[in-house]
């Protein structure tokens, strides 16, 4: 985490993306996954395998269920627990120490995903007090999604020196050339792939 604390040295404002990036999105994933099939292998089976088709993957429970047909689940089941399931998240790590760090820069976080569930992730995980502002771009509201620039055009003041930093290059790094502006990638490392 240090280089990427060196990375941002030059930007005055640093743009955020929440899941993935903030926390690592594996081991959030594994705790409802856990929570949902109560066996830990199951869970960790199914948070592998939505990490290796990529997060935003449509279909990634259906495959699940195609590949591993001895695992008896409601694919609407899982779908519907997985998108309003709000999960114990305090002793999940994040990069607040270095957000801290960043104490002299403007911190924006911009997040696609559903309103209730991303602020629940963010007071949870005691992340509301880094940013300066926050925006939540729920596609039940039909709000335009990254990698749409819209969010960005519409910063007051506008970022002299911004930069995005995120964990998906199809969404954050597209939004970054949307928004003319540099792109990092980052992913914030697993706890629990590491225990493996």
């Amino acid at each position: 985490m240090s280089n990427l604390a060196t990375m941002l040295t030059e930007y005055d404002t640093v743009l955020f993306d929440l899941d993935g990036t903030l926390f690592s999105q594996i081991d959030y994933d594994y705790r409802v996954f856990t929570s949902f099939f109560k066996d830990h292998t199951i869970a960790m089976m199914l948070a592998n395998f939505k990490a290796s088709l990529g997060y935003a993957h449509p279909n990634v429970f259906d495959l699940f269920a195609v590949q591993h047909s001895e695992i008896d689940f409601s694919v609407q089941e899982l779908l519907s627990f997985y998108r309003t399931y709000l999960p114990d998240l305090s002793d999940l790590k994040t990069l607040s120490p270095l957000l801290s760090q960043l104490c002299e820069k403007r911190k924006i976080l911009i997040s696609n995903g559903g309103e209730i569930k991303q602020w629940h992730k963010i007071r949870s995980l005691n992340l509301e007090s880094f940013f300066e502002t926050i925006i939540i771009l729920d596609p039940h509201r039909n709000d335009l999604l990254k990698p749409s620039p819209q969010s960005f055009l519409t910063l007051e003041p506008f970022p002299a020196k911004a930069v995005m930093v995120g964990d998906q290059e199809s969404t954050d790094g597209v939004f970054a050339s949307n928004c003319h502006i540099p792109f990092i990638f980052f992913q914030f490392p697993s706890d629990i792939t590491s225990k493996e």
